[in-house]
């Protein structure tokens, strides 16, 4: 059965035409993460989520100047935290709907990575390092966390904050790994420079399976990452990938046998 994100009953659910309008009126530097960075690469690959929603709101990385650019762009309003707050939340942009109900945009300077705070920078930094933008027309190019970091944002957040948000963040990590399985296959199939990167990605999910996070999401979720990779198809398409699939086939062999 689809389960549910949280969302308030005041709260106005960013998808179809509102979303579009959100996401071409994002500022150049911002960088969309989260559900909403999961939802844009489902769509790209063609990955049903059979009705169901996938995230009620939006995330994205940014300034308070990005913040109110956004705003004006949306005539919407900006609510800011309380200075004194320890927070990753930069601002809201609180995007005006019928019925008194409201749309949301977080934009944060941090993202959340399980296993404390220093992390949740590197994680951040990552996410920045790695993004990749597309061209939306009419000159407005759209900046999208990239599928292997949006798959490893899924399961911190699984690992760290299931009990806080519910089930559905497992059913977005489950997604995620369709996700990255499209992304791998993807990679394989395109020039041999794409294809070139399919060890290093590889040894990311391989890591990301190994790592506490990818551990707890397997262990108490059944959730596995190395479910995005398959090693034969992989293989056959790259075959230079060979010796990081070694490693990966180990594992998955482990885990089907009930020894890890």
């Amino acid at each position: 059965m689809p389960t549910e994100p949280n969302n308030a009953d005041d709260e106005l659910l960013l998808q179809g035409r509102l979303l579009d309008r959100v996401m071409r009126q994002l500022p150049p530097d911002v960088i969309l993460v989260g559900g909403q960075a999961l939802g844009f690469w489902m769509a790209r690959f063609g990955i049903s989520a059979q009705g169901a929603v996938v995230t009620a709101d939006a995330d994205v990385i940014g300034t308070v100047t990005d913040a109110r650019e956004l705003a004006r762009r949306l005539n919407a309003r900006v609510d800011l935290p309380r200075k004194t707050a320890r927070t990753s939340l930069v601002a809201q942009v609180r995007i005006p709907g019928p019925g008194g109900r409201e749309g949301n945009v977080d934009v944060l300077h941090l993202l959340f990575a399980d296993g404390g705070l220093q992390k949740c920078g590197v994680f951040t930094r990552k996410v920045i390092a790695g993004s990749l933008s597309f061209d939306m027309g009419d000159g407005q190019v759209l900046r999208v966390m990239a599928p292997i970091d949006m798959l490893e944002s899924r399961i911190h957040n699984l690992a760290g904050l299931h009990d806080r948000k519910g089930e559905h963040v497992a059913t977005q990590a489950r997604w995620a790994i369709q996700v990255a399985k499209a992304a791998l296959f993807s990679h394989a199939s395109a020039s041999e420079e794409h294809a070139s990167r399919i060890g290093s990605l590889l040894q990311r999910l391989f890591q990301l399976a190994k790592s506490a996070s990818g551990r707890r999401a397997y262990r108490q979720h059944g959730v596995d990452v190395l479910e995005a990779i398959d090693a034969d198809l992989l293989e056959a398409m790259v075959p230079a990938c060979a010796p990081q699939l070694l490693a990966v086939r180990a594992l998955q062999e482990e885990r089907q046998t009930g020894r890890s």
